[in-house]
């Protein structure tokens, strides 16, 4: 079985040839269209479906393959390397420095360029199915936790970055997961809808207008990658809130997640509060409540 490493040059003498190789990006599909050696087909390492994809491009195991990423800081090509060695593939080469060896040694790519990461500049409503909004509240000796439907909600768009959104809640619309008995979780639902917390008969909605977006440098794809600004309403009043979120763009879906904290006194919630009530003992309700979101939105 034949794994190993081929140069730049190397390759391109055999693309040349009439014995080529079949030539395999393995990186994401955004990846494969922003940027790829001539002649490359495509098929994701990252994906479960890695090894019937590559069956479904080459069915002789004795047939040379070459696949590559982006360099060799990264793991993408060894493990294509490995996956294809162990489903039995003869002859696998992956190219020595990658995509970024291939591109400093002189040879083209084709491709969209950078164009195809960036997210065309608009206004974009809220997929309400798959986003989702989740609070987290505690006192002295446990923590409930549940989500807040979307009444309505936008993220917006410039030079390809999120500049700017809004969020509805509906507040008729709470739930809480962990507790399982229906007669309980009611009677916190109930309480929660009172006055003593969020005063939904008064106030049926809230949300959160970004008013600002600033770019962070970041360690990796999975870091945040966003410092949000913006105005935090509950109970019909407004407090300012800072947050880091991370920003994606893949498959046609525009992605925002983060998570911040509420001190809900601010907005006149004290029911339990240490600050506004003296010796509450076991009636402690922590003032602050943990929010999460995911916002998706779906980019034509």
């Amino acid at each position: 079985m034949s794994s190993s490493l081929l140069s730049p040059s190397a390759l391109n003498d055999q693309l040349d040839s009439s014995a080529a190789p079949l030539l395999i990006h393995v990186l994401s599909d955004e990846a494969y269209d922003e940027k790829r050696i001539p002649g490359s087909v495509h098929a994701c390492v990252y994906e479960i479906a890695f090894l019937d994809k590559v069956a479904e491009l080459q069915s002789d195991k004795a047939s040379p393959i070459v696949v590559y990423g982006l360099n060799d800081s990264f793991g993408a090509a060894a493990l294509a390397l490995e996956r294809l060695n162990a489903a039995g593939y003869f002859d696998v080469h992956a190219i020595e420095g990658g995509l970024d060896a291939w591109l400093g040694a002189g040879f083209s790519t084709e491709g969209e360029g950078e164009t195809a990461s960036l997210i065309k500049d608009g206004s974009y409503p809220l997929d309400m199915e798959k986003s989702v909004f989740r609070w987290t509240g505690r006192n002295l000796f446990n923590q409930h936790n549940g989500r807040i439907a979307f009444k309505s909600g936008n993220l917006e768009t410039k030079e390809g970055h999120l500049a700017a959104g809004s969020v509805v809640l509906d507040m008729t619309q709470i739930t809480c997961s962990d507790i399982k008995d229906e007669g309980m979780g009611k009677y916190l639902i109930n309480h929660l809808g009172s006055d003593d917390f969020f005063s939904v008969p008064n106030y049926s909605e809230a949300g959160f207008q970004l008013t600002e977006v600033r770019p962070l440098e970041v360690m990796g794809p999975g870091d945040s990658n966003l410092l949000v600004s913006g105005v935090m309403t509950l109970r019909g009043k407004e407090q300012p809130i800072e947050f880091k979120a991370q920003e994606t763009f893949l498959g046609g879906q525009l992605g925002l997640q983060g998570q911040f904290e509420v001190d809900r006194t601010q907005f006149g919630s004290v029911y339990g509060s240490g600050k506004i009530f003296e010796k509450l003992g076991q009636h402690v309700v922590n003032d602050i409540i943990t929010v999460s979101f995911q916002l998706i939105c779906p980019v034509v």
